[in-house]
């Protein structure tokens, strides 16, 4: 028999969203080991910051983007 997992307050997330000028991309939020959550034409993907660099322009000064991985 299959339970069901329980959702607490504890496992709730902050969620920013970013979009992406030019796009329909927006930038979703991090993963607990700093994948960022992108939100593309071809689904949810999940891109290192390396990655991340290749495909967008990151003004990680300039903007707030370290807020994504902010705890709740």
């Amino acid at each position: 028999m299959k339970t069901a997992k329980l959702i607490t307050r504890a496992d709730e997330v902050n969620v920013i969203c970013y979009s992406i000028p030019g796009s329909n991309d927006f930038i979703m939020g991090r993963t607990p080991n700093g994948g960022w959550v992108v939100n593309t034409s071809y689904g949810v993907m999940i891109y290192s910051t390396n990655e991340m660099e290749e495909v967008y322009n990151l003004d990680l000064i300039e903007s707030n983007l370290e807020r994504l991985s902010w705890p709740a």
